[in-house]
């Protein structure tokens, strides 16, 4: 993976018609950090919320898309997501992207034990899809340096490590603004 310092932005640029992200807060994060367009959005977004399949639709047909979903999910106790979890692959697949997950990142809230199992419940059901998982839920991530104040949210620094390990699965450059 190619690292650049965000002052070469004929890079982003390179990449911003064919590279998106979608998803909850942490995509706004990833957004912020990556600047690859997104409509990534704090509210209500979330596994058992419509609003995902709303941002997919208005992908580009054939775009690489980093999705961020799973957190507000976690907060919530929700683990129940398999029908869910399909309509999303589904909706991924109608729209011609190639979609990478961004599972529940670690948190420093006592419903982390939520996030590290709809991790594992994701990690499982997205095996022999279309979409590419991407854990958050490793110890890099759980570092309180990395974090904001609410103990959900990350620093820069912290989202920068996410969107490098997310652009390096799906095989892009690795771009930090």
């Amino acid at each position: 993976s190619l690292l650049l310092s965000g002052s070469e932005p004929e890079a982003v640029a390179a990449f911003a018609e064919e590279v998106r992200i979608v998803g909850d807060s942490i995509g706004e994060g990833l957004h912020l950090v990556s600047r690859v367009p997104s409509p990534a959005n704090r509210f209500n977004v979330a596994i058992y919320t419509p609003y995902i399949f709303k941002q997919i639709r208005e992908m580009p047909r054939g775009a690489v898309v980093v999705m961020s979903l799973g957190t507000n999910d976690a907060v919530a106790g929700a683990l129940d997501v398999k029908r869910r979890f399909d309509e999303i692959v589904a909706a991924a697949n109608a729209q011609g992207i190639q979609l990478y997950w961004a599972g529940p990142p670690c948190v420093l809230k006592p419903w982390e034990t939520y996030s590290r199992k709809l991790d594992q419940i994701l990690q499982a059901q997205l095996a022999g899809t279309s979409v590419t998982y991407v854990s958050l839920q490793d110890p890099g991530f759980c570092s309180p340096s990395l974090h904001a104040g609410d103990g959900v949210h990350f620093t820069m620094a912290g989202y920068a490590r996410m969107w490098q390990k997310a652009a390096t699965v799906a095989g892009l450059p690795v771009v930090v603004a």
